[in-house]
């Protein structure tokens, strides 16, 4: 017991520092004409398209336990599961810079678009593929790092421009709160489709609520040079 209150201690400390960094050295700049009343009908037509697109991708896109789960009814040995996780953080971590620059030379709602892309790549695979040797489910698992790598900069990023400047923090606020309302039934939907459906029905649900999320996605239009404009 002792061992365990230790080591949540070291663990609290690296949080203690941020806060002080946070605290002490990072400068906040107050919006220059008070507190705006919100408005749902000051968020424009994108920011509703990119709720609309989100919830439908949410709603499909389960816990990646089942994507381990599934590697343990294809046989795979259970000392092998952290590996295959470890390819998935490595590839979130590397796609997360190199999307970010994608998204800012080149478009977000393309980064959005590839990062759905990943995802029915990782869909399909898991669908279609029979028997998985450990090739495929490593490169499986690199495709679904790729997809959350490349999805949230490039999300977050069109969110935050698709609002008023004044409510962005508010829009972000909104836009995760729907995402995480809708994540709540994901996995037990997926859970349920499992037991009654078999182990690929997750699958192809989800798969059918990523193109409904893409082609609301494409209605979305940009508006970064206008953003741009109203920073500057």
């Amino acid at each position: 017991m002792n061992d365990l209150k230790t080591l949540f201690l070291l663990a609290a400390i690296p949080s203690f520092i941020s806060v002080l960094l946070i605290f002490f050295f990072i400068q906040d700049t107050p919006p220059s004409d008070g507190a705006t009343r919100l408005r749902w009908s000051s968020f424009g037509k994108n920011f509703h398209l990119l709720n609309i697109s989100n919830l439908l991708f949410s709603l499909g896109f389960f816990s990646y336990s089942f994507l381990l789960l599934f590697l343990q009814t294809k046989n795979f040995a259970l000392v092998s599961i952290p590996i295959y996780y470890l390819i998935f953080s490595l590839s979130a971590s590397l796609f997360s810079w190199a999307s970010g620059r994608l998204a800012d030379q080149q478009s977000r709602r393309l980064v959005i678009a590839l990062s759905y892309l990943a995802w029915a790549g990782v869909l399909l695979g898991f669908i279609f593929i029979p028997s998985l040797s450990w090739l495929t489910a490593g490169i499986l698992f690199a495709l679904y790092g790729a997809h959350k790598g490349g999805l949230k900069p490039a999300m977050t990023a069109l969110v935050a421009e698709s609002a008023p400047s004044e409510s962005r923090a508010s829009a972000l606020g909104i836009f995760k709160m729907l995402q995480g309302l809708a994540a709540l039934p994901a996995s037990f939907l997926a859970g349920l489709l499992w037991d009654f459906y078999g182990s690929t029905a997750p699958f192809i649900f989800a798969l059918g609520m990523l193109i409904l999320a893409f082609f609301v996605l494409f209605l979305v239009k940009e508006t970064r040079e206008e953003t741009r404009e109203e920073i500057a």
